[in-house]
Formats: C-alpha cells, sequence, structure tokens
C-alpha cells in the first residue's frame, strides 16, 4: 500500500511538472542543495509513507464494517455534541465511547486521555473490526514480528496501539491458521485407546490365571574360571499386575519348559499363557529371533491342553504386548539400582531377581492419597500374600 501511493503520488507530481518524490528525497539525504539528475533512483520507503498507508487500510476497514457508527459519529462531531450517545445499543462500539480523530480514524476514549506522558496510540487506541480480512493481516504482522509467539504476547503488543473487537477470539483464529506455526508446533492426534480385553478385566480369579510371558537379557555370570550367559524368563499376571521371574540357564526349549514348570509349581496352572511371536528382541540377530520364535512355539505345543491355552499377539504389533514390556523395563530399572558393581554370579542373580520380584510387587496399583482413612494403597502383594509389606 505504501508503494502504492508512493507511484500515485508520483504521477500526480509528474503531471504537474514537478520534480518527483524520490529525486527530492536522494538529494536531500546527500545534502545537495542544488538539483541533481540521478536517473532512476528508487529511494525505500520511509516511515512517513508506512504511516499514511497503515492510517489508509484501517479507515479502509473501519468504513466496510462500521458504516452507520461512522456517520453518527461524524455528524455529532460537526455538532459537537457527545460523539457516542446516538449509536444504536446492539452497535459494538457503543459500551467503547468511541470518537473519531483528525484523520477520520475511530479511536476509543481511555481513562488515561489526560496522561500526557503516553504516547497517543495507547491513551486513545484505533478501534479495528473482529472479521476484517486488515485486522487479520495486522494480527498475523505482530505475531511474525514477535517470532511466531503465543496469544498472551501477541496481545500485549496489540493493545498498546489498537483495540480489537473480541482479540481473543480474533488472536486464537488467525494463530490457528499460521502455517509456520502448524508445520512445527502441531502434535499428532492421540489415537482412541481400545477396550481392555476380557483377560484383563475378568474378576474372582486367583493371581495368574492369565499370565503373559517374556524373556529378559542375557545376563553375563561367572561359573569358575568362565562366563556363561543367562536369561530371565517374566510371568506378569493380567489382572492383578503381578510379577514372576525365573531364571533359564540356556536359549532352548527344554530351559524354557523348565521356568514354566517351576512357575506353575509355585503359582498354579494359567487358564491362558501370552507372548509376543520371540521378536522382542529388536537388536538381535536373526539366529537369536529364530531360536526365540521355536522356543515359544515348542512350548505352546506341549503346554496347550484342555486346561490351558497358548495365544501369540498379531506379529508386527509390539503394542499388543504392552501387558509385560512395560513391567520388564521395571525390573530393568530395580536390578540396575541393585547392582554393586561385583561379579555375577548364579546365586547372585537368584537373588537379586528375587528381590527384583518384591520390589515390583510391592508397586500401587492406585492412587496414594496424602491424607487417607485406608492405611496404604493397593498392591500385587495384597493378592498374593494379603499383605504388602515383607
Amino acid at each position: 500500500m505504501a508503494s502504492v501511493l508512493r507511484f500515485i503520488s508520483n504521477c500526480r507530481r509528474k503531471t504537474k511538472k514537478m520534480p518527483i518524490e524520490t529525486l527530492k528525497a536522494v538529494a536531500r539525504q546527500e545534502n545537495v542543495i542544488k538539483p541533481i539528475s540521478v536517473g532512476k533512483v528508487r529511494l525505500p520507503l520511509q516511515r512517513e509513507e508506512y504511516e499514511e498507508a497503515e492510517r489508509l487500510l484501517i479507515k479502509m476497514a473501519q468504513a466496510q464494517d462500521f458504516v452507520d457508527e461512522l456517520k453518527v459519529l461524524k455528524r455529532n462531531k460537526q455538532l459537537a455534541v457527545n460523539h457516542w450517545l446516538s449509536l444504536e445499543r446492539s452497535s459494538p462500539l457503543f459500551k467503547l465511547t468511541p470518537l473519531v480523530d483528525e484523520a477520520g480514524l475511530i479511536r476509543m476514549e481511555g481513562r488515561c486521555e489526560r496522561a500526557e506522558c503516553l504516547p497517543f496510540d495507547l491513551r486513545f487506541p484505533v478501534i479495528l473490526p473482529a472479521g476484517n480480512r486488515i485486522t487479520h493481516l495486522i494480527v498475523l504482522h505482530y505475531h511474525e514480528r514477535s517470532g511466531h509467539g503465543y496469544r498472551q504476547t501477541v496481545k500485549n503488543r496489540l493493545k498498546q496501539l489498537y483495540y480489537i473487537v473480541n482479540i481473543d477470539a480474533v488472536v486464537r483464529m488467525v494463530l490457528s491458521s499460521c502455517m509456520w506455526c502448524r508445520g512445527r508446533r502441531n502434535r499428532p492426534k492421540v489415537p482412541q485407546m481400545a477396550p481392555l480385553p476380557e483377560q484383563r478385566i475378568t474378576p474372582y480369579l486367583r493371581p495368574f490365571r492369565y499370565t503373559g510371558v517374556d524373556y529378559m537379557g542375557p545376563f553375563e555370570v561367572t561359573v569358575g574360571r568362565r562366563s556363561e550367559k543367562r536369561w530371565i524368563a517374566l510371568f506378569t499376571c493380567f489382572v492383578t499386575r503381578a510379577v514372576h521371574l525365573e531364571v533359564t540357564h540356556r536359549l532352548t526349549t527344554q530351559s524354557c519348559l523348565m521356568a514354566i514348570y517351576r512357575f506353575m509349581g509355585r503359582r498354579g496352572w494359567p487358564l491362558e499363557f501370552f507372548s509376543d511371536n520371540g521378536t522382542n528382541f529388536q537388536g538381535a540377530s536373526k539366529e537369536l529371533l529364530v531360536s526365540f520364535r521355536e522356543i515359544e512355539n515348542d512350548c505352546a505345543d506341549q503346554l496347550t491342553n484342555a486346561r490351558t491355552k497358548w495365544t501369540f499377539n498379531p506379529p508386527m504389533a509390539p503394542h499388543t504386548g504392552g501387558v509385560w514390556e512395560r513391567l520388564v523395563r521395571s525390573v530393568k530399572d530395580v536390578l540396575k539400582a541393585l547392582d554393586d558393581s561385583k561379579r555375577l554370579t548364579d546365586e547372585i542373580l537368584q537373588t537379586a531377581i528375587t528381590e527384583a520380584e518384591d520390589i515390583i510387587n510391592s508397586r500401587p496399583l492406585t492412587y496414594v492419597a496424602q491424607q487417607s482413612a485406608e492405611p496404604d494403597a493397593l498392591t500385587p502383594n495384597h493378592f498374593l500374600r494379603v499383605a504388602s509389606l515383607r
């Protein structure tokens, strides 16, 4: 708009055979009193031209949205009466005590109008309509100047110069349409969670009737003068969220079956086992993944009978095994805390996983209130041994 106004001014000067504004400004900048011929030199837009362009744009916006109000305010100004008493009560300007300044802009009278120390625009802010395109461009301009700041930052800068009707809604709408912010600040929509499976919410069953199985490791242990690998089989109850840990000495079907039989000897036969196809070791080699898959398939064949069922998770769907994957992380954190940097043996490993099992089963399953009549929160140990404490 400032460029258009300069073009119009230069055209009018040419018709009157006057030097255009650009040549005069260049001569003035060069401190040349005598007119000089500088050719087609374009001077950058000046502050006065920007101010004139802004006033014209604001007048256009007010003339589009405040047609009747502008007529009433101009007539009252000529009659020297209160500017706003004749406005309709339904007008958005009725409660703003508006006035028309010398440039024809609608401004709002404020309680700081006698504070000469404050800028004029702060004492008499320009009123901008909410739904006008020019208002949206002004808001977007200050949003970009403030480094794509948030709503409160943009509102604070706008209120120093303008009064925008329904400024909260306008700023929120403009900022929501900013493509820079949408590309860098938006977050993916959180999908709706699926209903819990039937095995997670079946009541009146003893612990470990529905059990998830997973492997952890390997762990390096010292046997004599050599080092050997050990794995930990984690069993978790779907309902009570209790865990049971067993050490497996080899990565074979027989060793896995022995761990399962030890688990069932202490916790009883489950109605259903769940596992994840042996693909839980994402960083493992292909041979290791094949070994785990074969072990779980063999265990499923030997343990499936009229009382027990073995169910595998769908392939390429690790989120369905979150019941035991989260507990794997908790057990690893506890084992790291119990690590005293000494050489690990089978006896130390067995003791460590037993203590880790007790710590995990002592965690609260419900919210722990600061002030409550209940003595303690519900834990998996309440289901396993009726009490949470050792």
